[in-house]
C-alpha cells in the first residue's frame, strides 16, 4: 500500500527487516508498536480456541493484533500528528487525531486479514456488525465524539482511577475503525472507485511522514476532499467532530451492503459488562445508568462466582445469560472487597439495536467493483 511513497525499487518498506517479539505469559494482553519491531504480549497459547468477543478465537484476535502493530510501523512510528513528535515523555500530550493514529491502524489491520483470505468476507462483515452493535450502544455516544475522545486519552478508565468515564466516553479505536469504513466508501463512491482510503493515507504520508513534522487535523480534511475530488468535510464535521447519528445504510450502502438494525426483545439484560479476572472470572468492569444492576446495587469491581446458588467462571456466566430470557429473575453471588455477597434482580429485554450486515442480493454495477476492490477480490 505504501510502497510508492515509503519505500524505493529496491525496499518497499522503511525497514530492512521487522521483528515480531510474542511472550505468553499469565495476564500478558495487547501489544506495543516500535520503529521497527513490535512486542505482542498474551496470556493464551498462540492457538487459542476460546472464544475472543467479537473475534471468533483468541487466534483470530492474536492475528488481527499483529497486523494492527505491523500497521503502526507506518502509521503512528513514521506518519504522525504534530503533537506526537518529537516525543514529550514528561508530560500528557492531547490531541483530537489519535483515531487516525489508532482506529484507522484498527481498520487496516482487519481488513488486511480480509484481504489476505485469513477471513472470508462474510466473518469479516459479522465481525463489523458487531463492532457497531457494541459502539452504538456506549452511553458516551450521546456524550463525546470521536475527536473528543482522542482528546480524552489521557483520562480514559483505568488511567483516572474509579471513575464513571465508562459511560461518558467510549474507544477512539473503535470510532476511529468505524471512520475508516464511512471515509473509504464515501471516496469510492465520490472517484467512481478509483480513489479509495489508501489513496488519502498515502497522501498524507507523502507530505507528513517523518523526517516531516507531522499532520494537523485540518490536513486530514484537506487531503481527503482533495483524493475525493470534492468537499467531504461534512463527514468530519458531523461524525467524527459531531456526534451525529451515523446512517450506515448510505455509506456501506456506496458497496452494495445491506446494514439491518435488528430489536432483540428475547434478550435479557440486566446492564452489566465483564472482563475475566486472574482466576477465570467474570469482574464487573461497568453499570449502565438505570439498568437492573444499577438499581439492584450491583457495583464496578464485583466478582460474579455463582449465578443461582452455582459457580461460575466468566465463560459460564455469559453462557447462562445467553439462555436466560426477559422477567427472568437471578441471584447472583459476588465477592466485593472480600466479602461475598447475595444481590437479586430481574432481567429485562434487550435494550439497543442488534446490527446485521451482509451483500444485497442483486448490487449494480458501482456496487459491484467497489464490493470487489474493497475487499480484495478483483
Amino acid at each position: 500500500m505504501y510502497a510508492a511513497a515509503a519505500g524505493s525499487a529496491e525496499r518497499p518498506a522503511p525497514f530492512a527487516e521487522y521483528w515480531f517479539l510474542m511472550h505468553i505469559w499469565p495476564g500478558g494482553r495487547g501489544g506495543l508498536e516500535h520503529l521497527n519491531s513490535t512486542q505482542i504480549n498474551y496470556s493464551s497459547d498462540w492457538d487459542s480456541l476460546r472464544p475472543a468477543g467479537r473475534y471468533a478465537t483468541d487466534y483470530e484476535l492474536k492475528l488481527a493484533v499483529l497486523s494492527h502493530e505491523f500497521y503502526h510501523a507506518w502509521n503512528v512510528k513514521r506518519l504522525r500528528p504534530k503533537a506526537l513528535g518529537p516525543f514529550d515523555y514528561s508530560r500528557e500530550v492531547h490531541t483530537p487525531a489519535l483515531w487516525i493514529s489508532e482506529g484507522l491502524t484498527s481498520y487496516y489491520g482487519d481488513l488486511t486479514l480480509l484481504r489476505a483470505g485469513l477471513l472470508t468476507p462474510q466473518r469479516y462483515l459479522d465481525s463489523i456488525a458487531q463492532l457497531l452493535t457494541e459502539f452504538e450502544q456506549q452511553p458516551g455516544r450521546s456524550e463525546r465524539s470521536i475527536e473528543d475522545t482522542s482528546w480524552d486519552t489521557w483520562f480514559r478508565p483505568g488511567v483516572m482511577g474509579d471513575t464513571n468515564l465508562l459511560n461518558a466516553n467510549y474507544s477512539y479505536y473503535d470510532g476511529g475503525q468505524i471512520a475508516g469504513h464511512l471515509l473509504d466508501f464515501a471516496i469510492r463512491q465520490a472517484t467512481g472507485n478509483q480513489k479509495s482510503l489508501d489513496d488519502w493515507m498515502r497522501l498524507l504520508y507523502q507530505r507528513h511522514a517523518l523526517p516531516k513534522p507531522g499532520f494537523e487535523p485540518e490536513d486530514a480534511v484537506r487531503a481527503a476532499n482533495e483524493v475525493a475530488g470534492r468537499d467531504i468535510g461534512e463527514i468530519f464535521r458531523r461524525y467524527i467532530s459531531g456526534k451525529e447519528p451515523v446512517p450506515y445504510e448510505t455509506f456501506f450502502g456506496y458497496a452494495g451492503i445491506q446494514v439491518d438494525r435488528m430489536p432483540a426483545p428475547s434478550l435479557a439484560w440486566i446492564g452489566v459488562s465483564v472482563t475475566r479476572d486472574d482466576d477465570g472470572r467474570a469482574r464487573i468492569n461497568n453499570i449502565t445508568p438505570g439498568s437492573p444492576a444499577e438499581d439492584a446495587g450491583l457495583d464496578r469491581g464485583d466478582v460474579i462466582v455463582a449465578v443461582d446458588g452455582k459457580v461460575v467462571d466468566q465463560d459460564a456466566y455469559l453462557k447462562t445469560m445467553e439462555e436466560r430470557k426477559p422477567g427472568d429473575t437471578l441471584k447472583l453471588a459476588v465477592i466485593r472487597r472480600g466479602e461475598m455477597k447475595e444481590i437479586s434482580l430481574t432481567a429485562v429485554p434487550y435494550p439497543y439495536t442488534i446490527f446485521k450486515l451482509r451483500p444485497v442480493e442483486n448490487p449494480t454495477e458501482a456496487q459491484r467493483k467497489i464490493y470487489e476492490s474493497w475487499v480484495g477480490r478483483k
